[in-house]
């Protein structure tokens, strides 16, 4: 099945190879491309007539023309120095506004280590010394270690750290500020309103070493940093009063107490409102999706199926996002675990879960209009119609499947992406029907 993994493989190519010929061809009008020969001839005979002409005039037309170059040269010099100390100060009130809370002391190293950890700079470690001088500074200032400047700090050293390879220093530092956040969170004298925002930096923290681990294929740490922010995030939310509920549609609709529910084809976001003073829906359904991914990729669909439908009835209608999900969890049902003492096949799965979990993604990727539309939709389309080909040729439908895997190349080959095309052609050669 396609899913998470795959449909990043799907995404074509930012440039495509026709788009950079046809960006190195000429721009210029025609006009102006017959003015050279001209220009080229003119010059030409103006050289001629000053050779015909005394020996005088030859001297004052090459210093002409080298004083021109000259003057143009200082031009130039003159408009880069402007621009470059236009940026400098630019930048210089961009740092003063960054570091205008903190004591002089601190924001004059702060400032330094900004300076250098800019992308064009070669100097990391004078990035993180500065940081480091910073961070004493604000010891010896007496600064709340657990405040917003100093936190920011140690957030802003690890992102540095991270950015140049050093995953082991920049892990030890996030994580070194998890654990100052939750010890001071289980104090007994915090009060509740410090105490939930202690733990709300502490989720989006764990959050961020999860996806570090993550990016190394370590998912056992990923799973323990994720699990802790999922855990803590889930029974914080559920102490949450939730915001004012949406209001109802004005035909009346909506539902009633009688109404039956088909847990299969919930619409995302209809039953949970957003909390006041926690994290939004849409950060609760990255956090679900992010653990249900590791539990994925370690082949445990049977956890990450509950985490990506949870994922999904925290997403508003119309959104693309919502698709990926639906396509992700359409490919854990048709990958659970079955046994011959279990009351379901895998193809009643297939059959009943995982086919009508693809066949709403792609419904829903095709009613997204602009400007809700964006390029998730366009992808589901094609990784919907792949894992639908995939089900019928598991269910034993071949002429379907032959059906749904020439779309799903169809779509993958008008986006540019070489990996659906060579998963639907080897798709198309296992039912017998390779097309054209």
């Amino acid at each position: 099945m396609l899913s998470r993994a795959l449909t990043r493989s799907l995404r074509p190519s930012p440039q495509p190879q026709c788009l950079l010929r046809l960006l190195s061809l000429p721009l210029r009008p025609l006009h102006h491309q017959r003015a050279l020969p001209l220009l080229t001839q003119t010059r030409l005979q103006s050289s001629s007539s000053s050779s015909r002409g005394s020996g005088k005039g030859i001297l004052p037309n090459g210093w002409n023309r080298n004083h021109l170059m000259a003057l143009l040269a200082i031009l130039f010099s003159a408009t880069g120095i402007t621009l470059g100390l236009w940026g400098y100060s630019n930048y210089l009130s961009y740092l003063a506004d960054t570091t205008h809370s903190y004591p002089k002391p601190v924001a004059k190293e702060l400032r330094k280590a900004l300076y250098y950890s800019l992308p064009s700079s070669s100097s990391p470690r004078d990035a993180v010394k500065h940081f480091r001088l910073a961070l004493e500074q604000c010891r010896d200032l007496g600064m709340d270690p657990l405040s917003d400047e100093v936190t920011g700090i140690k957030i802003e050293l690890a992102g540095v750290l991270l950015h140049h390879g050093l995953v082991e220093r920049g892990v030890e530092v996030l994580e070194g500020v998890l654990d100052e956040v939750v010890s001071a969170a289980k104090a007994e004298k915090v009060d509740e309103g410090a105490r939930r925002k202690l733990l709300r930096r502490g989720v989006g923290i764990a959050a961020r070493v999860g996806e570090v681990y993550v990016g190394k294929g370590r998912y056992a740490e990923a799973e323990e940093a994720l699990g802790w922010a999922v855990e803590t995030a889930v029974r914080e939310a559920s102490k949450s009063p939730p915001s004012p509920p949406l209001p109802p549609p004005k035909d009346g609709g909506g539902g009633g107490g009688g109404e039956e529910r088909l847990p299969v084809v919930k619409t995302p976001g209809q039953d949970i409102q957003p909390h006041q003073d926690w994290l939004s829906n849409s950060e609760m359904s990255s956090l679900l999706e992010a653990l249900a991914s590791v539990y994925e990729s370690t082949n445990r669909f049977f956890l990450a199926t509950p985490l990506y439908l949870h994922a999904l009835e925290y997403m508003p209608p119309n959104n693309c996002h919502s698709v990926v999900l639906m396509n992700n969890l359409s490919a854990t049902l048709s990958q659970q675990a079955t046994a011959p003492t279990l009351p379901v096949s895998r193809e009643q799965l297939v059959a009943d879960s995982a086919t009508p979990w693809a066949q709403k993604a792609l419904k829903l990727a095709s009613s997204i209009k602009a400007p809700d539309r964006t390029e998730e939709c366009d992808l589901g389309c094609a990784v919907a119609t792949h894992n639908l080909a995939e089900f019928a040729e598991i269910l034993g439908d071949r002429e379907l499947a032959r059906q749904r895997y020439l779309e799903a190349r169809s779509l993958a080959r008008a986006m540019g992406a070489e990996e659906g095309v060579r998963r639907a052609e080897e798709g198309l050669k296992r039912v017998g029907g390779e097309g054209v």
